[in-house]
């Protein structure tokens, strides 16, 4: 093939190629829609391609009602068996290769007798016809008239007439009925082909919008992987890059929580250790001062009941034995402090106090919140650290995402006008497929007046038929027929004449239509259909250039298996054009799609990614003195050992019942009623002072001494782990600050490679899932098989088929008029009134023979009719 030709052949795919070039040099995409989305992980789940707009060209071959399908397989039936040889595919290729002259096709002239030899045996016996039917036919008639070739108006007369009347009726009518069979198929193809006619420009207009639905679609398809999902894509990305304190600087927080979040929750738990202690010595504190001066004044109280029992009894004398003894009236408890001869460390707890107020007063969770709020900022302090870094790689997207852009704009421009370009044409497929339209109908009256003299053969036939049918009287001589039966030979000899007359014009007509029809649909449209002409040419390995011709052609590589028939049947299939047409032999999408051509150095600059976290610090140094001035504090040094003891004694030294003097009082109240006025009045009072001494000392002194107790049991619970307490929160925030000094880089690096892995999945994931859809889904090319399909069947079948039906039922009637002209000849023979009888005409002389012919005419001589009797 020249370079011109191959050029020109390249020119063909030249957009198809250029909108799939633009998808794989565009790198990543965007997913849009309501099925697209982003795990917490960063795996996306793509949208499905929009669906484009729908074709309206018909995929299907429609061959009509019967007969049509019938008619169609006798035309290739017939043709391939008179040309039963494949066309000559090596003459083809050699066409194809260049090769091809005149000594090469002479030289191979005789191999294509296979080919040639039956369409040529066919037009020779065809123009043989047309030579030898009109002699024949006038010598026939010549022959008649000479009273030959039943021409003489004489029958004989056997017992097997009727018989032979029968077969011969039957045989016509079986003719009559192919002849009719004939008149309807060419009718039926004929209305066939108006309608493909009709709807000519329709379907070219319907394959030309759905080249450009395709073109759109595709399009489309690009636009939604180049333009709408990259601006997803690229803004997730961007996202993640803007957000690495959540998915990196988080990950390294909760991983350092684990050892951080102990030591905090020891400061916080020593501060409101610090509180609570405070609290309880203060409130220990408080009771004592409430309870020291009710002690006083129940010691004094107690002393003057006890003072003026004593004066009574030296009154009245109290020697008697039922006297109580007044001794046990004296306090034994000592609630009072040291400092005055009781058992509460009063002056410890005031050198304590302060202390404890003024570290409380430093707020050790505040300081402790300080610590925290450090390490709980380690994501914006990485953000902050980070934010250059991030900077250079969020520029090199922004370029990027200029950039790509750019490419779909250019394709986008040269496609543009396709509509525009494409609408002038389809005015002009309007325009003159009208005029073929409006015109069509004289070839449809043509078709109609070349088929009605058969229509009219027919009906004289069967008009013949039936009134020699119905006219005919067995009894009847041949000399005394009816008129009606001689009326129905009449009409048959008729249908005889009319048929010599026209068979030969109907013969040229089929010879020529013939030679032209058949070798075209034989040997073109054949192989073109069946796709023949392609596996034997140029899908043939070898067959023109060593390897693939289209390869070859196209892509400049002959090894590459691009076949027409391959890119047919893959369309067909509706499969992507990439695939169809083997485009990763002519660019690999793996490497166009790689992400690091357009941002070679990402992964350098994620390796600049480090955060600087030197300012958090788990104890600031004010959090740490406050510790070890609760550490230092003399609170946990009281010893109340002694305390408690003292407030545990009984309250007085009464052997009856120290704790309720009420038992004293009711004895002193029995021994009162021993003695008479005024005595029991005086010791009466003394009983009721000692109950009132019972209920307004004795009962809270002993309940704030319990009260007393239990705040300071309260208080060592608090105080007895001080020490150990500080000691243990300052050594874990002490390994928890060695933890993240230590480690806290290394967990970054380690999330950081996580983190460089989610943003660097995103192309990755786009990498397989635009190779799936740029290999299989973009530019499903049905379309194309359409385009072609539809070609095809409008030429080859519509049409071709059509004509080729033309010559078909022309041969068909015009063959079947031959046995029409014979057994109409023959049935008339038996349905006309004869000029003679058989009976004694052959005894007579020809003068004779006349003369009886004339007297048989008179009335002397009745005949009989079945439909007038009495009439001849």
């Amino acid at each position: 093939m020249t370079q011109s030709s191959a050029a020109t052949m390249q020119q063909l795919l030249a957009v198809t190629i250029t909108l799939y070039l633009t998808v794989i040099l565009v790198g990543i995409p965007q997913v849009q829609g309501a099925s697209q989305n982003v795990n917490n992980d960063g795996n996306i789940t793509w949208a499905d391609l929009p669906e484009g707009e729908a074709y309206s060209a018909r995929s299907e071959y429609d061959e009509g009602a019967f007969p049509l399908p019938t008619t169609w397989d006798l035309i290739d039936g017939f043709l391939k068996l008179i040309s039963p040889a494949p066309p000559p595919y090596e003459l083809i290729n050699d066409a194809i290769g260049g090769q091809l002259d005149i000594s090469t096709l002479t030289g191979k002239i005789t191999e294509f007798q296979g080919n040639l030899m039956g369409f040529a045996i066919c037009f020779v016996i065809g123009a043989l016809f047309v030579v030898i039917f009109p002699i024949v036919c006038l010598c026939f008639c010549c022959c008649r008239c000479c009273n030959n070739c039943g021409g003489k108006m004489y029958q004989e007369q056997s017992d097997s007439d009727r018989c032979k009347r029968v077969c011969f009726a039957v045989s016509l009518v079986i003719i009559t009925a192919v002849l009719a069979g004939g008149i309807g198929t060419a009718y039926s193809v004929n209305s066939f082909m108006s309608t493909t006619v009709d709807t000519l420009p329709e379907d070219i207009i319907a394959n030309i919008d759905d080249i450009l639905a395709y073109v759109n679609n595709t399009l489309g398809e690009i636009t939604f992987l180049v333009d709408d999902q990259l601006g997803w894509t690229l803004d997730e990305l961007g996202g993640d890059l803007e957000d690495i304190g959540t998915l990196v600087g988080e990950p390294v927080r909760d991983q350092l929580n684990t050892n951080v979040g102990p030591a905090l929750d020891a400061v916080y738990a020593l501060s409101d250790a610090i509180d609570n202690t405070y609290d309880a010595m203060s409130q220990v504190d408080t009771t004592q001062n409430l309870l020291d001066p009710q002690w006083v004044a129940f010691r004094s109280d107690l002393q003057a009941v006890h003072d003026d029992i004593v004066a009574d009894c030296g009154t009245c004398g109290c020697c008697s034995g039922t006297y109580p003894d007044e001794s046990g009236l004296t306090v034994l408890a000592n609630y009072r402090d040291l400092s005055n001869g009781g058992r509460y460390p009063q002056i410890a707890v005031d050198a304590a106090l302060p202390d404890l107020l003024n570290i409380k007063n430093q707020d050790l969770s505040a300081a402790a919140d300080v610590g925290k709020q450090s390490f709980e900022d380690i994501p914006e302090t990485l953000k902050n650290t980070t934010n250059d870094a991030i900077t250079d790689i969020l520029n090199t997207l922004d370029q990027l995402k200029e950039e790509i852009p750019k490419l779909l704009n250019e394709t986008e421009s040269q496609l543009s006008g396709l509509d525009g370009m494409v609408e002038p044409y389809k005015a002009d497929i309007n325009k003159y497929g009208g005029y073929i339209q409006d015109y069509d109908m004289y070839r449809v009256y043509a078709v109609y007046a070349l088929y009605a003299v058969f229509c009219l053969i027919v009906l004289l036939n069967v008009l013949g038929m039936m009134c020699g049918w119905c006219g005919f009287d067995r009894d009847a001589t041949p000399t005394l027929r009816g008129g009606v039966s001689n009326c129905g030979g009449l009409t048959l000899m008729s249908a005889v004449g009319i048929s010599m007359i026209f068979a030969t014009f109907y013969m040229l007509f089929t010879s020529l239509t013939f030679i032209i029809g058949g070798p075209i649909d034989r040997l073109v449209c054949d192989p073109v259909v069946s796709r023949q002409l392609f596996t034997e040419t140029v899908d043939q390995e070898d067959a023109i250039v060593p390897g693939y011709y289209l390869g070859d052609t196209l892509f400049q590589n002959s090894s590459i298996p691009l076949t027409v028939t391959g890119i047919l049947e893959g369309c067909e299939e509706n499969k992507g054009v990439y695939e169809v047409f083997k485009l990763e032999y002519f660019f690999n999408v793996s490497e166009l799609l790689d992400f690091n051509q357009f941002i070679p150095d990402i992964n350098d600059q994620f390796t600049n990614i480090s955060g600087d976290f030197s300012s958090i610090k788990i104890l600031t140094d004010d959090t740490r003195d406050i510790l070890n001035d609760f550490k230092n504090s003399p609170v946990d040094t009281i010893d109340w050992t002694v305390t408690k003891a003292e407030l545990e004694k009984d309250l007085t030294n009464e052997a009856l019942d120290p704790n309720d003097l009420s038992v004293y009082a009711a004895q002193l109240r029995s021994f009162a009623e021993t003695l008479g006025s005024p005595n029991q009045a005086t010791f009466e009072g003394h009983a009721d002072t000692i109950d009132g001494l019972q209920t307004t000392y004795v009962a809270p002194l002993l309940a704030s001494a319990a009260q007393l107790v239990a705040e300071i049991e309260t208080l060592e619970t608090y105080t007895s782990s001080i020490d150990t307490s500080v000691d243990n929160t300052l050594t874990a925030a002490d390994n928890a600050q060695n933890y993240i000094d230590n480690n806290v880089n290394d967990l970054v690096t380690d999330e950081v490679v996580k983190y460089a892995d989610r943003i660097l999945g995103y192309p990755e994931q786009f990498v397989e899932y635009a190779l799936e859809q740029v290999t299989t889904e973009v530019g499903r090319c049905e379309p194309i098989a359409n385009l072609w399909n539809s070609a095809t069947r409008i030429l080859c079948r519509n049409l071709l088929e059509s004509f080729n039906a033309i010559w078909l039922t022309l041969g068909w009637c015009t063959f079947f008029l031959m046995p029409s002209i014979i057994f109409g000849v023959k049935l008339a023979k038996h349905y006309r009134i004869m000029d003679y009888e058989d009976s004694y005409d052959e005894y007579l002389t020809p003068q004779e023979m006349e003369m009886a012919h004339l007297s048989q005419q008179s009335p002397m001589y009745p005949a009989s009719n079945k439909v007038a009797p009495g009439h001849v």
